[in-house]
């Protein structure tokens, strides 16, 4: 027997050797690896803590609420009305321009007319309307409804063209001054939520004005009443008189229409826990009338009326 053919060869015995110890190695790493993936706990991101967030619940309060004026004419301006402040006048509506109809006046806050104190928060402005027109190439600007200014040019016309010439004359002096000086006149027309005019915020309420006597006799006339509060705002534009001068002269203008001599002023308490504003008049026979302008709880104007109180 040759047993020295029948052995494997040396290179066989070792390459099956180094495959046993790779196949050992394989297997031992790949249980150390799972074995570590098996321990290691799932990565957990922290909680953030939002218990502190900024609280914003504090709004700014404004005092004084800001009066924006009207809008650029000829674009029907956007809304103008100032922010709700304790001393802030409603922001006027935009004017109107090319048929553009301006923008909303915004709420304001307290103010103070001619004849009383404030009670309560100052209405918007009026809404601009693609109707209005100008007087006397721009010398005048009406700001309020078609409707309710229709009804002021009305009245402007009926000054204009006045038998009396202290109105007539007064009122086309006070017009020339403004064309010298390249003036426009801006008043806002059928505004709410005052008594018949505000010095200030250049406002006449064209429906209070209604509501006084077409006729005189027994006070005031819706004529005189008008003159008054337009003169007013023209003395104080034009003139830059202040409110006591433009006052005094504008009664001048409503004794000339009304036919009477206007006296005091005064408010009584009424009903609903406001005033009502009564104004003394004195007729060409001596004749004292006492003409009451009654307001609501909310101030608005509902009814004038007259009585004698003297012969």
């Amino acid at each position: 027997m040759n047993t020295h053919n029948n052995r494997i060869p040396f290179s066989t015995r070792l390459l099956k050797t180094l495959r046993i110890v790779f196949a050992f190695a394989f297997l031992t790493l790949h249980a150390q690896i799972y074995a570590a993936s098996e321990s290691s706990a799932p990565f957990q991101p922290e909680p953030t803590n939002n218990s502190n967030n900024q609280n914003n619940s504090s709004n700014q309060n404004n005092s004084n609420g800001q009066n924006n004026s009207n809008g650029s004419p000829n674009s029907g301006g956007s809304n103008s009305g100032g922010e709700n402040g304790n001393n802030g006048g409603g922001g006027n509506g935009g004017e109107s321009g090319n048929g553009g109809t301006g923008g909303e006046g915004g709420d304001g806050g307290f103010w103070l007319d001619d004849l009383d104190y404030p009670t309560g928060g100052g209405s918007g402005g009026s809404d601009g309307n693609g109707d209005n027109t100008v007087y006397a190439e721009g010398l005048i600007s009406l700001v309020g409804s078609a409707q309710h200014t229709g009804e002021a040019w009305a009245l402007i016309n009926q000054l204009l063209d006045n038998s009396n010439t202290a109105i007539s004359d007064e009122l086309n002096r006070l017009l020339g001054l403004a064309m010298a000086n390249d003036m426009t006149v801006n008043i806002n027309i059928g505004t709410g939520n005052l008594t018949v005019g505000n010095f200030i915020n250049s406002a006449i309420d064209i429906v209070d004005i209604s509501l006084f006597p077409s006729i005189s006799g027994e006070g005031s006339t819706q004529l005189a009443t008008f003159a008054h509060e337009f003169f007013e705002q023209l003395y104080k534009q034009i003139e830059g008189m202040s409110y006591n001068d433009a006052h005094n002269l504008a009664i001048n203008m409503e004794n000339f229409l009304s036919g009477m001599t206007r006296g005091e002023t005064f408010l009584v308490d009424n009903a609903y826990g406001t005033t009502d504003v009564v104004t003394r008049f004195t007729d060409s026979d001596g004749t004292v009338w006492e003409q009451t302008i009654h307001r609501d709880a909310n101030r608005d104007v509902t009814n004038v009326t007259s009585t004698i109180i003297s012969e």
